[in-house]
């Protein structure tokens, strides 16, 4: 959604300290504790449903393809909660239009990136875009638009509560140019990416970790359902004292850098950085990824092992790890531009993990995927197909 509006990046990709300052201020009060519990329903709503589809479409030999059933799990709650745009993938069981919108701007930006880099290349690198992605793409922009209209036109009679509601309350005035609005569409597109991005990936991976640990995956669901007797049991506040949950998500955001395989570049004011000067305005950057994959901050660094994250005095505590680094550990990163949704995520990640291992057993179908071999990721990642059985728990009455 970069570029929505003449010169104004938004929320998530504003460069400007200043302009940033004032966008994330003007936010802030939609990602407090209150409002994060007032969202809960809505996102219930959605795993609920997709909980529903899959006992009765993943007992089947072919089982479901995860990363389309969590692709469509993060698409609906990502734009209902910004601004009530239902797209029913759940329950058709197919992507919308402007899922595909999504995925084709992020190659598109990837491609873009480099010709900016490389201008002799240009040519070359818009052939890589196809006609389909430039179609798909105005298409996204103008059907968020439309529904970003219409949330504003029913302002005095909301679904649920949403962000939108955020940018526009009660009280006032509506946008009356294209550039206020423009800021909107910027901002609520670039809510919708992180929250969309940010549960498929997290999610998807976790389900990739853990049906290759076969252990892993023992210890959560007993943690999982000795824990709840009854799926209403299960909720956001009591997940948060699950040691082992928490461990599994820890490690999966440490293996898996969300989003991108870089943190946005941010432009030096002219500072000394471990004894050396950074001139005013050179952009900077730093890898997240290899940070969370170096051996000099973490035992084992390429292995999933959730145990690193345990209290010393937790059964499953692994002394081996008792030297990892975690002061760099920072997957939402840190300081004014952390991730305001960082909560949100942890929320989706418990009640999506907790619902999916408390109701079923599950077995993977298709054929074993390596990590460095058969991911990508081009400003979003890719996510091969893989195929999984959910099995109902049979539960004594």
């Amino acid at each position: 959604m970069d570029g929505l509006g003449d010169e104004d990046d938004g929320l998530l990709w504003e460069r400007d300290p200043e302009k940033h300052r004032v966008a994330s201020k003007a936010m802030s009060p939609a990602f407090s504790s209150n409002a994060l519990r007032a969202k809960i329903p809505t996102l219930n709503k959605y795993i609920d449903m997709m909980i529903s589809q899959m006992r009765d479409h993943g007992q089947d030999e072919a089982g479901l393809d995860v990363s389309e059933w969590f692709t469509w799990l993060a698409m609906d709650s990502a734009t209902d909660l910004a601004c009530g745009w239902e797209l029913h993938e759940l329950r058709d069981m197919k992507s919308h239009d402007f899922l595909e919108g999504m995925d084709a701007a992020g190659m598109l930006a990837i491609v873009l990136s480099t010709a900016k880099i490389y201008p002799i290349l240009t040519p070359a690198v818009m052939l890589l875009t196809s006609w389909r992605a430039m179609t798909l793409i105005p298409k996204m922009i103008n059907g968020l638009r439309a529904k970003v209209v219409e949330r504003i036109e029913r302002r005095d009679s909301l679904m649920h509560p949403d962000f939108c509601e955020q940018l526009l309350p009660v009280g006032k005035e509506v946008p009356k140019t294209r550039k206020q609005l423009r800021h909107m569409l910027t901002v609520l597109g670039q809510l919708i990416i992180g929250g969309y991005d940010t549960t498929s990936v997290v999610t998807y991976m976790f389900f990739f970790f853990v049906l290759r640990n076969p252990e892993v995956l023992r210890e959560l669901k007993r943690e999982i359902r000795e824990n709840f007797p009854r799926y209403e049991d299960i909720t956001a506040e009591n997940l948060k004292s699950l040691p082992w949950l928490n461990a599994c998500m820890q490690e999966t955001l440490r293996v898996v850098t969300v989003a991108t395989h870089h943190s946005l570049p941010r432009i030096s004011p002219g500072a000394m950085v471990n004894g050396i000067y950074v001139p005013k305005g050179v952009i900077c950057r730093t890898s997240l990824f290899t940070y969370n994959r170096s051996e000099r901050f973490f035992h084992d660094p390429s292995s999933f092992r959730p145990e690193r994250w345990l209290a010393r005095d937790h059964p499953k505590y692994d002394p081996v790890f008792a030297d990892d680094n975690h002061r760099g550990y920072m997957p939402f990163i840190t300081g004014p531009r952390q991730c305001p949704g960082r909560e949100m995520a942890k929320i989706t990640f418990r009640l999506v993990v907790s619902k999916l291992f408390w109701s079923f057993d599950v077995v993977q179908v298709s054929k074993r995927l390596e990590f460095d071999k058969d991911f990508r990721v081009y400003s979003i990642w890719t996510k091969p197909e893989l195929r999984v059985r959910f099995l109902p728990v049979k539960r004594e009455v």
